[in-house]
């Protein structure tokens, strides 16, 4: 229920906009979700639902390459910064940002110096959730899920709306059909009044890391 690894991982691919769909007409809405692992969801309707999401990218000729993309990628490491996720952040979208063509993500993508502006000037944290604060993931679930945080930075113009989804829509014409909720204020907190201030990780430069190889969670702290 905590952010951790795999969590943390789910979460990047909604935002890089790779998840399951909902059920809805075509075309088929995202799973923006994260249910316990015991929900019988999970290998019943969402694997049925899988089917249809690949069916439609296979109709589309929408491919990986398609959707994974500069910025797709920028997105989702603002939406880890947002949630105070993981620091293996920095090492999973680097190594998605390779098999996507890119050679070097702090180069192509996001420069360390930049990573750190972000978190610490310009994405704040916006959830109350462990390790570091009280509520989980099926809490955010709860209230909305993904798309409420994901709402929440595109509305203050933290996110690149425009990067395309594998459902064929851009980012924030699926964010708007799928209707997602205002933050609750408990779980998910807005822009304009963060849980935190500052977003969760900093990259690492100096004496000890001359090439920002150590990283920081700050949301722990």
């Amino acid at each position: 229920g905590a952010y951790f690894n795999n969590n943390i991982m789910a979460l990047l691919r909604l935002s890089y906009k790779f998840g399951q769909p909902e059920m809805a007409p075509q075309p088929p809405r995202q799973q923006m979700v994260a249910p316990p692992s015991d929900d019988p969801r999970r290998v019943g309707e969402f694997a049925d639902l899988l089917v249809d999401h690949l069916s439609n990218l296979i109709a589309k000729d929408i491919k990986p390459r398609d959707i994974v993309v500069r910025d797709s990628l920028r997105n989702a490491v603002i939406v880890a910064m947002a949630i105070g996720g993981s620091t293996n952040v920095t090492l999973h979208a680097p190594e998605i940002a390779r098999a996507a063509g890119y050679a070097d993500f702090w180069k192509e993508v996001m420069t360390p110096e930049e990573f750190n502006h972000l978190s610490q000037n310009v994405v704040p944290v916006l959830t109350d959730a462990r390790p570091y604060g009280k509520y989980s993931m099926v809490d955010i679930d709860r209230v909305g899920g993904v798309q409420v945080i994901v709402r929440e930075l595109l509305e203050a113009g933290l996110l690149n709306g425009d990067v395309l989804t594998c459902t064929g829509e851009t980012l924030a014409e699926q964010v708007k059909r799928l209707g997602a909720k205002s933050a609750d204020g408990t779980v998910v907190y807005p822009v304009a009044k963060p849980y935190k201030p500052t977003g969760g990780l900093r990259v690492l430069g100096g004496n000890l890391s001359h090439e920002f190889s150590a990283i920081l969670k700050l949301a722990g702290v």
